[in-house]
């Protein structure tokens, strides 16, 4: 199974020893919102789940993605 870790590391293009709970996407080099949308995008086919508006907003860091898989019950 993916990992939100393997899904930051294609969609950004990361070394994936620079995804800590502290990481906020935009500042990655690789951000803008053509690449947060295919994180979204990432996220829902890889997890077979359909985010919100509101989920989708506040997806801007890793642990703020993390909480927002844990209450769909998905480990990321």
């Amino acid at each position: 199974m993916t990992s939100l870790k393997e899904i930051i590391v294609d969609i950004f293009n990361v070394n994936s020893a620079l995804i800590w709970d502290d990481l906020v996407f935009k500042n990655l080099e690789s951000w803008d919102s053509l690449s947060h949308m295919n994180f979204v995008a990432a996220i829902e086919k890889t997890f077979h789940i359909e985010l919100t508006a509101a989920e989708i907003i506040a997806m801007q860091s890793y642990q703020e993605t993390k909480h927002i898989l844990q209450k769909k019950g998905i480990g990321a």
